[in-house]
């Protein structure tokens, strides 16, 4: 029996779902379970990094600078399904065709292909009439309306074609009850968990603090990117020096605009890290700060966590699911109270040793292996998650 995974829906970076993916994938080689990958030139070139050098990778598209603009990323992604559903995986009955998003990319190709169908649910998208906040707070255009309305009609084209069709729904505890109420029988439906590389973490020893502040993520608006460069220039203006490192590919604009608000060395950009190098970034932080709209599950709060860093988010319910009250919050979109609240914890080192021993405690049960494990008995045992 073999898995093949489609990831043919990946752009750029690396996102919660590409990693969950990538780190089950290296455990399942590890234990003799043959892999292929459903991906792009650039998912090839970006995946490879992650993953032993057997997986087997099927390219859909060879795109060159594609993602210019939506409707460019709407013909790209007709190219991926045709290409994908006309692909000859040699796949047999008793084999796993596992679509590592909602996307259609992902989702309709293995419709076509034989063997048993699994997919993973990472994000409810919000609905484009109401609860969508973020980055359009204040300046909703017909732009923003389209990409947001786009992506929830995919959410539920995907998800009526996979209750047709599907024999495996993973869920996150903060996406089972989207997924039961959409009619989705019990039966199907398994329960996973993000997780950590918590011997790599801890394998990593303490290091001499470099920066106040880390970010770490994929740099997109829905993230808060924006609102992080506006909260650390309030944060420069009671600590002169404070400095905040920002772990991911951060696109030219942002440079521009971090110049010119004057805190060009206040704001270090790394780029993007893995493994090692990322761990020990984190290590030098204090804190960790994600002022993030819209999330589900997301492990790089998970790693802060491990990596004993205090961390302060937007007030969004979804975090209360997963990590209880250990995050301190802020009310979303409130720039002035977040800073305020850095502020706070830079000179409070007694509270931050307190968050930090409870942090490391939570994190011992987010590992990959057990996950990988977990996921692996489920789709051979239809054993049901935890």
């Amino acid at each position: 029996m073999k898995v093949v995974m489609f990831m043919n829906s990946y752009i750029d970076g690396i996102s919660g779902g590409d990693m969950w993916a990538l780190e089950v994938c290296k455990r399942l080689v590890r234990n003799g379970v043959e892999i292929e990958i459903v991906t792009s030139e650039l998912g090839t070139k970006n995946f490879s990094k992650f993953l032993p050098e057997n997986i087997k990778y099927n390219i859909t598209t060879y795109e060159r600078n594609p993602f210019k603009n939506f409707v460019g990323i709407l013909w790209l992604y007709l190219n991926r399904i045709i290409r994908g559903i006309s692909l000859d995986l040699k796949t047999k009955n008793n084999d796993i065709l596992f679509a590592t998003s909602n996307f259609l990319p992902d989702i309709i190709p293995i419709i076509f292909k034989k063997g048993r169908k699994a997919m993973i649910l990472h994000m409810i998208p919000p609905n484009p009439l109401y609860g969508y906040r973020g980055q359009f707070i204040g300046k909703i255009n017909l732009k923003d309306f389209v990409r947001v309305a786009f992506y929830y009609i995919n959410h539920i084209v995907s998800l009526i074609l996979f209750r047709i069709f599907g024999d495996y729904l993973f869920v996150l505890p903060t996406t089972i009850d989207s997924a039961m109420k959409f009619g989705f029988h019990r039966d199907k439906v398994y329960v996973t968990l993000n997780g950590l590389d918590l011997d790599l973490i801890n394998k990593i020893p303490s290091q001499q603090k470099e920066y106040d502040s880390c970010w770490l993520g994929r740099v997109h608006p829905q993230k808060g990117i924006d609102d992080l460069i506006e909260i650390w220039k309030k944060v420069v203006k009671e600590i002169p020096n404070a400095k905040l490192v920002i772990i991911g590919d951060v696109p030219d604009k942002y440079s521009e605009i971090i110049k010119k608000k004057g805190i060009s060395k206040n704001i270090i950009l790394k780029g993007f890290v893995f493994g090692k190098e990322k761990y020990e970034l984190m290590k030098k932080s204090i804190l960790f700060i994600y002022p993030s709209y819209y999330e589900s599950f997301p492990i790089t709060i998970l790693e802060a966590l491990a990596c004993g860093l205090p961390i302060l988010v937007y007030d969004l319910p979804v975090y209360r699911k997963v990590y209880g009250n250990i995050l301190i919050t802020a009310p979303i979109g409130d720039k002035d109270m977040f800073a305020k609240e850095i502020i706070n914890l830079l000179n409070n080192t007694s509270e931050r040793e307190k968050i930090s021993k409870k942090a490391k405690c939570i994190v011992q049960r987010y590992s990959w292996d057990i996950i990988a494990d977990k996921f692996w008995r489920a789709i051979n045992e239809n054993n049901k998650y935890d």
